[in-house]
């Protein structure tokens, strides 16, 4: 029996991304952009298939700058909603941001499943994977 590993183009950027920056090739590029052109891109991408799922994707409108590189953030928020677009099917995602102070918090809110407080702290540990033990390679 022979099978086919079929891994998305984007998560294989993603990873060649982590891969490059643990090794210290690529550095940030910091640059000022407008929040809501960003978000508001990711979810007109992922809209053909929040809708194949049974996912209603909502943006929260927002007219924030932010300072960051626009690449690794987009690669982020993508991977994130990619996990609830995942998780939440069928069901929703709302997508937003609030201001604090002098920072910005982006918000997915989704109808997925969810995690426990233990499991938050370690969602960014390599190879971890919230309920699937066997991807943890300690």
């Amino acid at each position: 029996l022979k099978r086919t590993l079929r891994i998305p183009q984007r998560e294989l950027d993603a990873l060649l991304d982590i891969s490059r920056l643990d090794a210290g090739v690529t550095q940030p590029v910091l640059t000022t952009f407008p929040l809501g052109t960003l978000l508001a891109n990711l979810v007109v991408e992922l809209e053909p298939e929040a809708t194949e799922k049974g996912v209603e994707l909502r943006l929260v409108q927002t007219s924030a700058w932010v300072t960051s590189d626009a690449i690794m953030l987009t690669r982020i928020l993508l991977n994130v909603l990619a996990n609830a677009l995942h998780h939440a099917a069928p069901g929703s995602i709302l997508v937003g941001c609030r201001r604090r102070g002098g920072a910005i918090r982006i918000e997915v809110h989704d109808t997925g499943p969810g995690m426990r407080a233990d499991q938050v702290a370690r969602v960014f540990d390599e190879f971890y994977q919230v309920g699937n033990p066997q991807r943890d390679r300690r």
